[in-house]
């Protein structure tokens, strides 16, 4: 079950990632700072193809700021996933430390049970 979730996870974010990539030229485009910026119609409420565009998306395009806001969404998802990382090897550290420290215990009571 455990094999089955982690790649039905990939499977979504590849799905996600190519679905966002067809929408190339006709939703979105890279800016200025390398982020994506939203392609509006002349009309302003739906995108060069005549789809809909949500209200959040379209709040955040007619602020003026839409790569700002992205860059910081950007920066927040990199400093968590930073703090995942340190995390995770901070754990690896002290499982080995407890490894370490219980190997050494035992090699000790070996020793002891030998010589006695």
């Amino acid at each position: 079950m455990k094999g089955i979730l982690s790649w039905i996870g990939i499977l979504v974010v590849l799905g996600l990632t190519v679905n966002f990539a067809c929408q190339f030229g006709r939703h979105w485009t890279f800016g200025r700072y390398g982020m994506t910026l939203s392609l509006l119609a002349a009309d302003g409420r739906t995108y060069l193809d005549g789809t809909e565009v949500d209200p959040a998306s379209l709040a955040i395009a007619r602020s003026g700021s839409e790569e700002e806001c992205f860059l910081g969404v950007l920066i927040v998802l990199v400093v968590l996933a930073g703090c995942v990382v340190w995390k995770r090897r901070r754990l690896y550290r002290m499982q080995m430390k407890a490894f370490d420290q219980e190997l050494r215990r035992i090699c000790e009571m070996r020793r002891d049970n030998q010589r006695g």
